[in-house]
Order: structure tokens, then sequence, then C-alpha cells
């Protein structure tokens, strides 16, 4: 009778299979402990960009809270970190003004004797809709600017009521009298200037400030001296910079505007002496 013997493992082979598993293993292995290592960098990096961003942040927090904002570079100490905090200045303005609200224009201190009001961004169709009816966003944005003059020690008040587009002025019998509006430069609808602006206080007379109100829409406006001469200052531009000891380096940039009224101001009764039923 005859027997099948079964052939022998190859040698080695078993040892082989061994260490492809370990390689395996521990290619495994490091895969993980470098990815942990890369999550912790990342961690330590991203917490350190926020410490610098905080700091560089509350580095215009503090000048901010100071009474007067000083034009120049400081420093500010915030915790372990410096911010870095320059300030400079702009003798115009440019924002946006959704309706009902009112921004100031210092006149005091102007060397310019021409202030142009240009308002409405004609390529915006919110502010610019097509439509010339009266109603909330039914057309451009008009205007009240309440102009306050000293003179002779007295504060007169002079109000000037624009709109953007003339089918309203049968309306709401807004005055275009002189200074006269008229279509604006690009990118803006309409535009007024003012003349004969005074801004040195030791003349009897001189101008103190402008109020401009909007009504009907929000609207873009620029406030510019022409014809020579500057405003006084309209806004600050504060930017601020904080560097950690790794390298990592963040930026706030505000602006901050001249401090106005609030609008409910406007219809504020006062008594200089005892309100009266």
């Amino acid at each position: 009778m005859m027997k099948l013997i079964k052939p022998a493992a190859p040698r080695g082979q078993i040892g082989l299979i061994v260490v492809l598993i370990m390689a395996v293993g521990l290619t495994i292995g490091l895969a993980i402990v470098s990815q942990s290592v890369t999550n912790v960098s990342i961690s330590e990096t991203e917490e350190k960009s926020l410490r610098a961003f905080n700091a560089a942040e509350a580095g215009i927090e503090e000048i901010l809270r100071q009474p007067t904002v000083t034009i120049g570079a400081s420093q500010v100490t915030v915790g372990d970190l410096q911010a870095q905090v320059n300030v400079t200045s702009k003798t115009d303005q440019r924002l946006v003004l959704k309706a009902n609200e009112t921004m100031e224009v210092p006149l005091e201190g102007a060397t310019a004797t021409q202030v142009k009001i240009s308002w409405v961004d004609k390529n915006d169709l919110t502010q610019n809709p097509g439509t010339c009816s009266e109603g909330e966003g039914k057309a451009p944005a008009s205007l009240e600017i309440l102009r306050l003059r000293s003179i002779s020690g007295q504060v007169v008040p002079y109000r000037y009521l624009y709109n953007a587009c003339g089918d309203l002025d049968t309306a709401n019998w807004f005055t275009t009298s002189s200074p006269d509006s008229e279509a604006g430069t690009d990118p803006y609808l309409s535009q007024v200037t003012f003349t004969d602006i005074q801004g040195d206080n030791t003349q009897a007379t001189y101008d103190i400030t402008m109020r401009i109100r909007t009504f009907y829409n929000q609207a873009t406006l620029a406030v510019t001296a022409v014809g020579g001469g500057e405003l006084p200052i309209q806004e600050y531009q504060l930017l601020s910079t904080a560097t950690t000891d790794t390298g990592e380096t963040r930026s706030v940039e505000v602006t901050k505007s001249v401090e106005a009224w609030p609008p409910i101001f406007d219809y504020v009764l006062f008594s200089g002496l005892s309100l009266v039923k």
C-alpha cells in the first residue's frame, strides 16, 4: 500500500508573513502618530492665532476707550503680547445710511469754503430702484440737511430738503433752492454743493456742523471738500497688529466716524426753563 506525503511548507515563509504584518502595523502606527502630531500642531497654531487676533482687537478697543483719539502709532500691552496700533485720519466721509439714519459732518475748523454731498449709488438696484414715488424703497433716497451756524454767539439752524428724483418735488414739496442739487458724478445719482462755508471760529459767523438724514431708502453718501482747502477730521482709521512669540500675526482694521447724536435727538423737545403742558 502506498502513502501520500504532504509536502512541507517552504522554510522562512511564515517568518516573511510575520515581517509583512509587522511592517503594515508599524506603518499604520506611524501614520496615526504623525496625524496626532499634526493635529496638535494645528491646534497650537490656531490657539496662538486666536490670541494674536484677540490682542489686536483689544488694542483697538483700548484706543477707542480713551476720551480722544490720538493720531499716530502707539503700543498697547495685552497680557504677554503687544498690540501695535496705528491711527490715521481722513477729512472726507463715505458710508451707507439706511432710511431715517443720520450722519454728522463737522465744519468747525474747515479751511475749505465748499462742501459737496453726493448720494445714491446709481448702480445699486436697491438704492436706485428705477421708480420715483413716495414710500419705503420706492424711490432713491431724499435728504434732509441741517446746517448749524454760530452767528454772534447764537446757534442758528438752516434746513435744506432735497430729492434725488424730480418726480417727488410736487409730492413732498422738498425744496431745491440754492445750493441746487444736480446730477451726480459717477457713481452717484445726485449731488449738492454748499458754498460760503466758514470754519474759522474766531469769526462772528462760522459753521459748526451739518447733520444729514435719509428718507425713503438707504443710500451711499460721500462728503468731500471742493474748490481747495480741507474739512476737519471726519473719520479715523485704526489698524492694530499683534504677533505671538512663534510668529503668528493677526491684524484688525476699524473705521470710526466722528461722534453724532442719535437720530431720536432730532425729535426731542428741549426747554431752557421748565416744560409746560
